[in-house]
């Protein structure tokens, strides 16, 4: 894992949800895409239904989307970006088919590029998580769901955790510490608490403000972290 990840690395909150949204990503320095995905009548569609803040480029309207309209997918995403770039697809849904279906689309349109998962449904992680060419990360947003978590990143091959930033304590990042796992957090606002995470051990930051993915982009250029 360590091959695809700088640390720090940086993820766009919802970025791969339109094309505009992956480019200008990109262009502010997210090292991931983070975007959310569903199975719906066969199609894996990266939704667009709310606005991200402190995002212009990421500016989504809240929409009543007519039945017909062709909605942006994870074939388009793929198309739209560079494999060197690191999608992170957020499971969405109950559907069990949405794993099988990403290795599907991904064999047809880009069998040589490596992604990243994540999600609370960590059965539906499971189905794909084994495939050479998929990163899993577990997420964790409530106390609840830790020591489920834990229970299958212990089982991992390749531990890693998307951790939300209240819950990211020093005793739940050396756990992750001692097994060689990989921690991203989520809901992270600005760059202090982007530096105080990182001094704990955390690696990567999922975000919706465009200063963090310069300011981490400025960290890695210091500590000699940008992969070519």
């Amino acid at each position: 894992m360590s091959s695809h990840l700088p640390r720090p690395f940086a993820s766009g909150h919802r970025a791969g949800n339109s094309r505009q949204a992956a480019l200008a990503a990109i262009d502010a320095g997210a090292d991931l895409l983070e975007t959310d995905i569903w199975l719906h009548r066969g199609r894996l569609e990266l939704r667009h239904e709310e606005s991200l803040g402190p995002f212009p480029f990421l500016w989504e309207k809240r929409l009543r989307i007519p039945h017909w309209y062709k909605r942006f997918t994870l074939h388009d995403l793929l198309k739209t970006t560079p494999e060197t770039t690191l999608l992170f697809l957020d499971f969405k849904g109950k559907h069990m088919g949405l794993g099988p279906a990403v290795l599907a689309e991904l064999e047809r349109t880009a069998p040589n590029r490596v992604v990243a998962t994540c999600g609370r449904n960590y059965p539906q992680l499971r189905t794909i998580a084994d495939a050479p060419n998929i990163i899993t990360f577990y997420s964790v947003g409530t106390e609840e769901e830790w020591p489920v978590a834990q229970e299958y990143i212990a089982a991992s091959p390749a531990p890693a955790l998307s951790l939300i930033a209240n819950m990211a304590t020093e005793e739940r990042i050396n756990w992750m510490k001692e097994r060689g796992g990989v921690i991203v957090c989520w809901g992270v606002e600005d760059t202090h608490e982007m530096e105080r995470l990182f001094a704990l051990g955390v690696d990567g930051f999922t975000t919706d403000h465009a200063d963090v993915l310069t300011h981490i982009r400025e960290m890695q250029r210091r500590l000699g972290q940008i992969l070519g």
